[in-house]
């Protein structure tokens, strides 16, 4: 198992720093249903913020700099906010989904900002000084 730091930010929000390394994906799902499960948010919620979880994590274990990981979830607005922070200063350029007559939409990676863009309400990311971060907002 890898051994992640988990702090709180409110009652309704949760952040856990992670080591930068395949098993940190997983781990972070499990941490992140517990959580929306203990605040009761919808089965659908729930298994779309697992899948943004699931993507945007995978991308920082596959390009970030740096050893570790930031992940941050939190309740607040009528909706539910996922960031990941990597020590990495890049941005993406434009998403567009991935449509299945396009043949690299059959290969196995490359699709996740697209997954993101179809299940958040919105998403983005931004370079700040603790690095690269990722975020997607669900609305409820």
């Amino acid at each position: 198992m890898t051994t992640s730091t988990v702090s709180s930010r409110g009652n309704g929000a949760r952040m856990w720093s992670l080591p930068r390394r395949p098993a940190s994906v997983p781990e972070a799902r499990h941490l992140v249903e517990d959580f929306l499960l203990t605040w009761k948010c919808p089965d659908d919620a729930v298994d779309a913020a697992l899948l943004i979880a699931t993507e945007l994590l995978t991308n920082a274990v596959q390009h970030a700099e740096g050893t570790g990981i930031t992940f941050d979830v939190s309740l607040a607005n009528g909706g539910l906010m996922l960031r990941v922070i990597d020590g990495g200063n890049r941005s993406h350029g434009n998403v567009t989904n991935a449509s299945t007559s396009d043949p690299a939409a059959l290969e196995e990676g490359g699709r996740g900002l697209s997954i993101v863009t179809a299940l958040a309400a919105n998403w983005g990311s931004i370079n700040t000084t603790r690095g690269h971060e990722v975020w997607a907002r669900l609305a409820s």
